[in-house]
């Protein structure tokens, strides 16, 4: 809370965020992506589990340091927290399902508050404190697997290696750039832009079953709006959408 927003971007044109806040003189850096996790031969296009994970890096004055997470419950059903050393797992009550693992290591520590006052849905609060030292670096971890994993896995949610992940998720783009032509202008945010459309036009389509149970790709807003029933994506692709 009372942090300042200082910048975003994409990496190189990559589907990875980078986010910059500060707090009387302490930076925050946050890094995001998501990763495929699991047998993605066994994943249906659409359907592919994976993980969305977040880097926090607070580096700066030293002194005092907090970073808070709020988690919305949208599932309906009732979320708790179980602690471990280092950090702490929000699983749905009912089916044990792990929906968010937090690591903060053992220089800092975390407590889960339930906000009070939203009738709608259940929201639970992350608040990370320590004390930072000169010229140190704190860092946080926090995985979200989609769909929620079964508590068994703990233990492979919590090996899964964000620098590992993330160089997986950047060569798997790259190797898709590489396919096709090659564009090398002066102005950086031009490269990253035709660098980003390729994911942009990947992920843009949803891919699901249709009404026959058979697999299906439609664009994630009103098909009868720009007549686009049953259309080939290369004719809708046509348009620079974003």
């Amino acid at each position: 809370a009372g942090s300042q927003w200082k910048s975003q971007r994409i990496e190189n044109g990559l589907p990875v965020i980078i986010t910059s806040l500060e707090k009387d003189q302490q930076s925050c850096e946050i890094e995001q992506f998501a990763s495929p996790f699991g047998d993605l031969d066994a994943a249906i296009r659409g359907y592919v589990p994976s993980v969305f994970l977040t880097r926090i890096k607070i580096s700066g004055n030293p002194g005092p340091a907090e970073f808070t997470i709020r988690f919305d419950n949208e599932s309906g059903d009732a979320v708790e927290t179980n602690e471990f050393e280092g950090g702490m797992v929000l699983l749905e009550k009912g089916t044990g399902k792990i929906l968010l693992m937090i690591e903060v290591g053992s220089s800092l520590s975390v407590r889960a508050e339930e906000v009070k006052g939203n009738e709608k849905r259940q929201q639970i609060e992350l608040r990370v404190v320590g004390e930072l030292q000169d010229r140190e670096v704190k860092e946080i971890l926090v995985r979200m697997p989609s769909p929620g994993i079964a508590s068994s896995r703990v233990s492979v949610l919590k090996t899964l290696d964000f620098s590992q992940a993330k160089t997986g998720v950047i060569n798997y783009w790259e190797n898709w750039l590489a396919k096709g032509a090659q564009f090398h202008i002066p102005e950086k945010a031009v490269n990253e832009l035709v660098r980003a459309n390729l994911w942009h036009a990947l992920i843009l389509p949803r891919h699901t079953f249709g009404g026959t149970g058979k697999p299906h790709m439609d664009l994630p807003y009103a098909n009868t709006a720009y007549g686009q029933v049953n259309s080939d994506w290369p004719i809708n692709q046509a348009v620079y959408v974003d």
